[in-house]
């Protein structure tokens, strides 16, 4: 995995960098790691500079928020937390914390540095066709007015749950924000709060459907296995488990 990404294009779709952190790496040395690539990437920026660590949080029951947290120095300088519509995607909570972490920065009239668990999230800014079109088009605006202003933000990806007290702050904040009211403007119908909750349903049908076709001395790991057996023979063109012959 590749710290660094050469980026075509506008400028400021190049300030965007990754953690050179494995999966399978030891969560203290994800932690080490990550800390390194923000110091490096503070060098480069203003030293006023805030830095802001956001998240997003899409929780079983569907609902759905989002947070940042800013730092100048060591001193917490303001954090926010908004409900989302239910059943957004993750992708979709991500982006929202990223995209009001990046006007947070730009408001403060003051250069920045974006932190965010989310790789889909950042890459999508960049990406010629990105999932959530209109949260990355916001963001690009935004980022296009950081030049107008002569400011500079830049974007840092880090992996999740590896011990980083900040991080593990705003994640907190983030699944706060889900038990919060839905505001009015984010109260419309979306796909994902149709979908989830239809597939949720037909999964749970085909579950019980498959619990009463079950036998009553046939255990369930037994019955579940049987449904997981492929078709791998064939009895005059009929294709049939080898379970269901014997």
């Amino acid at each position: 995995m590749t710290g660094e990404r050469q980026h075509h294009g506008p400028a400021f779709l190049r300030h965007l960098h990754y953690t050179d952190a494995k999966t399978d790496d030891h969560p203290i040395v994800q932690q080490q790691t990550s800390l390194q690539k923000i110091t490096d990437v503070t060098t480069v920026i203003p030293e006023d500079s805030v830095i802001v660590y956001t998240d997003g949080s899409l929780q079983d029951t569907g609902t759905a928020g989002c947070a940042y947290v800013a730092y100048s120095g060591m001193t917490c300088v303001a954090e926010a937390m908004h409900r989302l519509p239910d059943w957004a995607s993750t992708t979709r909570c991500e982006l929202q914390g990223i995209l009001r972490a990046t006007n947070y920065v730009l408001d403060e009239e003051r250069s920045g540095l974006v932190i965010s668990d989310s790789r889909s999230g950042l890459e999508s800014i960049t990406s010629p066709r990105p999932v959530c079109q209109d949260l990355v088009r916001q963001i690009q605006h935004c980022l296009i007015r950081e030049k107008t202003v002569a400011l500079l933000i830049h974007f840092i990806w880090i992996p999740s749950n590896i011990g980083l007290h900040k991080h593990d702050y705003v994640d907190n904040l983030a699944k706060s924000a889900c038990t919060l009211p839905i505001p009015d403007d984010a109260s419309t119908i979306t796909t994902g709060r149709v979908k989830t909750p239809l597939k949720k349903a037909a999964l749970q049908t085909i579950n019980e459907e498959r619990s009463k076709q079950r036998g009553a001395g046939v255990s369930v790991r037994h019955y579940c296995k049987h449904c997981d057996t492929k078709y791998q023979y064939s009895r005059n063109k009929c294709l049939t488990r080898l379970s269901d012959v014997q």
